[in-house]
């Protein structure tokens, strides 16, 4: 779910998970905040509050959204959110700037149960549309 680039990329990231797990992600947020007032958990809690949040499956999914964003392993936020995420169901879906797609699932729970709201839940479509205004000549 990560990359290691020198480039710098900005990426669209989406990533599925239970209701439940998003609010573990959040309170998990809100008492490191409190715990440890330092910088890295500040950024950690701004970069959560920039996602949009989707609900989706009669509020049993939720879905965290982040346009251009930077999605590195060596961020501290990315890994205290992949730490979270790992721990249950999830998807997650990596569209980068240099247009490769990254999609990573977890289908069964810890009890051998198939879930198959996460078993690849994105469509990725890429349009691409002429504009005549911008003929070239």
């Amino acid at each position: 779910m990560c990359e290691v680039s020198i480039m710098g990329y900005y990426s669209s990231v989406y990533i599925a998970v239970p209701s439940s797990t998003y609010d573990e992600i959040m309170n998990e947020a809100s008492k490191k905040i409190y715990a440890e007032e330092n910088e890295k958990h500040c950024r950690y809690v701004r970069f959560l509050d920039t996602a949009k949040v989707f609900t989706v499956e009669d509020d049993k999914v939720k879905i965290m959204y982040w346009d251009d964003v930077r999605w590195y392993c060596s961020y501290e936020e990315v890994k205290l959110i992949n730490s979270t995420m790992r721990k249950g169901l999830f998807a997650f879906l990596r569209i980068g700037e240099d247009h490769t797609t990254e999609y990573d699932c977890r289908c069964m729970d810890d009890d051998d149960v198939y879930h198959p709201e996460f078993d690849m839940p994105f469509n990725v479509e890429i349009k691409v549309k002429w504009n005549d205004d911008l003929l070239l000549r």
